[in-house]
């Protein structure tokens, strides 16, 4: 902490993460009413002398997050169209709570061809935080309703330094429900 000798005015530049979400701060237990958007810089310009304390609280949330491995071959069709048709996708969902990536063990049952499917609902209502006795950190249960919950653990926690330790962060999905349905209809 640093300890000026005499009062300064200055702007203090600190960094909110962007998992930070509805983060908010305090200077000597007052609130600081700035705007506080997760991943930009928090902005407290005042005059600043020995003894300030700024406090920030950065609330953490479970987070699904979706991507998508795809592979689009172009062409040129023999009457001279450009063409572009998908041949490949793999879609995946991984779970971070505030700045930690999360992982579980083999599931059972799993092979590679097997996919999770997630519920229709809002995310809080299947992902659940658990605090677990004698470990550090939070867990998170997945209750996707068909199957027992799938709990994750900190990558770090989840066995990545042990040899032979399986741990899953990318969870493979199945692909997206379209309800268009191609037809050739000729006049």
């Amino acid at each position: 902490a640093a300890e000026p000798q005499r009062a300064s005015t200055f702007e203090l530049r600190v960094r909110i993460p962007q998992w930070a979400t509805g983060a908010n701060a305090e200077v000597n237990g007052a609130r600081v009413e700035a705007a506080i958007e997760a991943g930009q810089w928090l902005r407290i310009q005042r005059p600043w002398s020995a003894g300030d304390t700024v406090v920030l609280h950065l609330p953490m949330s479970p987070r699904l997050h979706r991507r998508s491995m795809r592979n689009v071959q172009e062409f040129r069709a023999p009457d001279g169209r450009q063409v572009a048709q998908q041949v490949l996708r793999f879609d995946h969902a991984g779970l971070t709570y505030g700045p930690l990536a999360y992982a579980t063990g083999l599931i059972d049952g799993f092979k590679i061809e097997e996919t999770v499917r997630l519920p229709d609902a809002p995310e809080r209502d299947w992902i659940a935080p658990v605090a677990v006795e004698h470990a550090p950190g939070m867990e998170l249960d997945v209750q996707l309703g068909y199957r027992a919950p799938l709990r994750f653990v900190p990558y770090y926690r989840a066995g990545g330094r042990v040899d032979g330790a399986w741990r899953l962060v990318w969870m493979s999905l199945p692909p997206p429900q379209t309800d268009a349905v191609a037809t050739n209809s000729g006049a």
